[in-house]
């Protein structure tokens, strides 16, 4: 069984005070099942989540992968419920839709959306938490972004969204080991310009033509290892050999733009 701690999370452990309410939230929601938390946060093991699941009155089926299972979603079921016992439990939504083989990234529109459609709907939920690794034995990782946020990472740093996936993880930031990697990243369908248009003040409109410019303008950001702070934590990608994410926020210091391309549209 994983118990990995985000780093953040890791600090609020050596307050008794949290610990202890947490413990007796948990057992009120849980009961029997309390033993499973322990105080950490934790991934569980997906057949013992889906058997907790199971006994709450929750459609769980398996999805042949470690850490995954899905959940079917109609209109009187208890959604509030579903995502307290599944976050504590350590999983995430990540994708939503008809079918197991027709899904699209998880948002509570989208759901809305399937159910309005078909009545039901099914969700994909995914581990939170993967297998920390170390890079500081690196002596760069990489980034790519868009040069539309170049000014506010070049004030705040390297800052974790969630936009620009497939599946709708929790925020992290996600590094390659090598240049190449970040490029074809940048160039991945999924991050590549697509200039529909944008939702304001309710309305739809064309983003104005420098956006468009910014937007479909890819940065390579190398980051130096050597300038990232101690308690600096990376995991592995179980979706990328190749890279990494972290949950903490990169500082500009240890970043250094290398290059700059218009992506693939």
């Amino acid at each position: 069984m994983r118990i990995i701690l985000p780093p953040d999370i890791a600090d609020m452990y050596f307050g008794e005070d949290w610990y202890e309410s947490k413990i007796a939230y948990e057992k009120e929601l849980y009961g029997d099942e309390a033993s499973l938390y322990e105080g950490l946060v934790v991934t569980h093991p997906e057949n013992k989540s889906m058997n907790i699941l199971d006994r709450r009155g929750f459609d769980v089926s398996a999805a042949n992968v470690e850490y995954v299972f899905y959940v079917v979603i109609k209109p009187n079921t208890n959604l509030v419920d579903l995502k307290t016992i599944t976050n504590n439990l350590g999983y995430f939504p990540a994708t939503v839709g008809p079918t197991k083989k027709d899904m699209t990234k998880y948002s509570d529109i989208d759901l809305q959306s399937v159910l309005n459609k078909f009545s039901y709907a099914v969700i994909r939920y995914e581990a939170k938490y993967d297998t920390p690794t170390n890079i500081f034995g690196l002596k760069f990782v990489y980034h790519a972004t868009n040069k539309l946020f170049m000014p506010s990472i070049e004030k705040n740093g390297l800052v974790c969204k969630a936009k620009s996936k497939m599946a709708s993880h929790p925020e992290r930031i996600y590094l390659s080991f090598d240049k190449d990697g970040a490029v074809k990243f940048a160039n991945h369908i999924v991050n590549s310009v697509r200039l529909r248009k944008w939702h304001r003040s309710g309305n739809l409109e064309t983003p104005p033509s420098d956006v468009q410019d910014l937007y479909s303008t890819a940065v390579i950001l190398q980051i130096h290892v050597s300038s990232l702070p101690h308690t600096f934590k990376v995991y592995n990608d179980p979706n990328y050999s190749k890279g990494c994410y972290t949950l903490n926020t990169i500082p500009w210091r240890a970043i250094t733009v290398i290059d700059e391309f218009k992506v693939n549209k």
